[in-house]
């Protein structure tokens, strides 16, 4: 998130990731690592995935546009998940939001989530919502958690619970899942020659519906992408 470096950063993007089935999602993500080892060496410039030459975690800007294209295909299948993403456009905000990024964070989430309920792609239901630890400040660390339960519960009675936690993105396969499906989308949206097969594949999964819809923020507005 920036107000000052749009130039270089436009877009800031957050995918949220449903799995119905969390365990099988893991595996598959497991498995995914386990065939592309050497590949993900050799697009680990950084040193970020792998640490003393063991796999340490998935990191989406460390993975060349390919290989965040193969994995795309490799998770978007018999209904393994679903993707949300979030586009924020970093030269329209306004009314001084970054000041605090941690806080800006909750608000442009919870807006999208509200935006999601109001446009019937998301059920009544209990929620537990995995977060990159990353993203919070000391002090914040429960605004979310209260922020959703009195937007979604009390006020609107959209859901019948959220709990959110914390992890360290290392420790938890699907906050990896979404840092490179957000990374992913990002070169979408830069429109480079990178992300040429990213796109085709972000389009081609989108119309099977592993991508229901788009929140665009300061807009707020919700871009249904099934079928399109």
């Amino acid at each position: 998130m920036t107000s000052e470096h749009t130039d270089h950063w436009p877009y800031f993007t957050i995918a949220v990731v449903m799995a119905p089935n969390k365990e099988r999602a893991k595996r598959i993500v497991k498995r995914f690592v386990s065939k592309n080892m050497e590949t993900l060496k050799l697009s680990d410039s950084a040193h970020k995935m792998f640490l003393d030459g063991n796999f340490h975690e998935l990191k989406g800007s460390c993975m060349s546009g390919d290989i965040q294209a193969s994995f795309i295909e490799y998770m978007c299948q018999n209904d393994t998940i679903k993707v949300f993403l979030i586009q924020v456009k970093n030269q329209e905000i306004r009314y001084g939001l970054y000041k605090n990024t941690a806080r800006a964070f909750n608000y442009i989430l919870g807006q999208a989530i509200t935006n999601l309920f109001n446009s019937g792609l998301l059920q009544k239901d209990d929620y537990m919502l995995h977060i990159d630890e990353r993203n919070q400040k000391t002090g914040t660390i429960h605004s979310l958690e209260d922020y959703l339960n009195i937007q979604l519960c009390i006020d609107r009675e959209f859901a019948d619970s959220v709990v959110v936690k914390y992890y360290d993105s290392a420790q938890n396969s699907l906050i990896q899942v979404a840092d490179v499906f957000s990374n992913a989308y990002y070169k979408h949206c830069m429109k480079n020659g990178n992300a040429e097969h990213i796109s085709d594949v972000l389009n081609a999964k989108a119309a099977e519906g592993y991508f229901p819809a788009v929140y665009q923020f300061p807009q707020k507005i919700i871009k249904i992408t099934y079928g399109s």
